[in-house]
Order: C-alpha cells, then sequence, then structure tokens
C-alpha cells in the first residue's frame, strides 16, 4: 500500500491511543497485511520500520503537485466508511476484512491524502468488542 503525503511532511507522535481501521487478507490459513502480506497478530503490538530514508525516497507527481510515497509501516484508514468499500472491493479474491485498531499512545505516524495512515505500531482487534474493552479499560485508569 502506497500512502502520499505532502512533499517533506515530518512525522507525527501520537499523543494518546488513535482509533483506525485495518484491511486484512485471510490466505493460506492466516491473516495478513493486504500488498505486502506481513503476518498479523491480534491484539498484540505488531512493528513495521518506518524509516526517513526509504519514506523520502520515491515521488509521485498527482494533480499538478509533487508528494513523497511512504511504502514502509503499518497502513490502515481514519474512516471506517472508506475501510469498508477498500475490504468490500477486494473481498471476493482475497477474503478481506475491516478490523478496529489502535496506533498506541507515542507512536511515529503519518496521516495521507486519502484517509489514510501509517504508523511503526499498531494493536489490531480480531473481535471488536476487545477494542471497546481495551478503551473501558483506558477510560477506567483516567
Amino acid at each position: 500500500m502506497c500512502l502520499y503525503i505532502k512533499k517533506n511532511t515530518d512525522a507525527n507522535i501520537a499523543e494518546k491511543d488513535i482509533l483506525v481501521f485495518k484491511c486484512l487478507d485471510y490466505r493460506r490459513g492466516e491473516y495478513a497485511t493486504s500488498y505486502r502480506y506481513y503476518p498479523i497478530r491480534f491484539d498484540s503490538d505488531n512493528k513495521a520500520e518506518l524509516s526517513a530514508e526509504i519514506q523520502k525516497g520515491d515521488k509521485r507527481y498527482v494533480d499538478g503537485e509533487y508528494f513523497d510515497i511512504i511504502l514502509t509501516g503499518i497502513h490502515a484508514y481514519r474512516n471506517l466508511g472508506y475501510a469498508t468499500l477498500i475490504a468490500y472491493s477486494y473481498n471476493m479474491v482475497f477474503n478481506t476484512q475491516v478490523y478496529y485498531a489502535i496506533i498506541p499512545k507515542g507512536t511515529k505516524y503519518y496521516i495521507g491524502e486519502r484517509e489514510d495512515i501509517v504508523a511503526e505500531r499498531m494493536i489490531i482487534f480480531k473481535n471488536n468488542k476487545d477494542y471497546f474493552k481495551n478503551l473501558e479499560e483506558k477510560l477506567v485508569e483516567l
């Protein structure tokens, strides 16, 4: 998956957990990310490299503007409707489904130009109820 960001955009650091929606494929008995087929562990901290050298290495010209492209990291969507649309378009071939996920507080991330987001860490919940249970636990801590 490619994430387009405005040229020379700096990474953000999550000040709190960020709710996102992750599309995953189910093939050959395992869940994996679309495009790169990186195996995912549910309900645990998934990590992926997000290095500055790779992020700034590829440029694309779109609608009269140059963008940097991020190919690394764990990609997701900020909008459930958009994630559902993407999953639906791939579901017939790859059995793609949408899962609730969080980018944990303190994680480096970028926001893309197409309702997408990429981070170096992400916790993906197999059961969406587990996301809400996690949220309730965090609210009790406050």
